[in-house]
């Protein structure tokens, strides 16, 4: 239970060999180190729009990035928390943090060119994968 649990479980999660697949989240920033998440998001592939902000989810969102990332990841969490079998992961994660701390907020008018700022940070880490 607990911790332990949950690491057994992730131990359990494995990339396919079709990685060159991603699933971008652009979020709040997604907590890298979580067990269930670990797997799929690899350091070079975890960004924000300003790095003073970090990359890391933060609790002013209350983790929604992370969370966002999960149901991405597995979407029906079951057959892992209650099964024995590898759970395939399909794809790997990239994010990128668009959402400030909270003693910060983005200017309405600039949506649209954070959106695309994002984006381009994780085209041009990899711009041959397929998103």
């Amino acid at each position: 239970r607990g911790a332990k649990g949950l690491e057994r479980r992730a131990s359990r999660a494995r990339q396919t060999a079709s990685t060159d697949i991603a699933v971008c989240i652009l979020d709040s920033g997604v907590r890298r180190t979580h067990p269930l998440i670990e797997p799929a998001l690899a350091v070079e592939d975890w960004h924000t729009v300003k790095p003073a902000w970090g990359s890391d989810d933060t609790p002013a969102w209350s983790g929604h990035g992370t969370r966002m990332a999960g149901v991405g990841l597995y979407g029906d969490l079951v057959p892992l928390l209650v099964g024995g079998d590898p759970v395939p992961l399909p794809f790997r994660l990239e994010s990128v943090r668009i959402l400030p701390p909270e003693d910060e907020a983005n200017d309405p008018e600039l949506y649209g060119s954070i959106t695309a700022e994002a984006i381009a940070r994780a085209e041009v880490q990899a711009p041959e994968r397929r998103r």
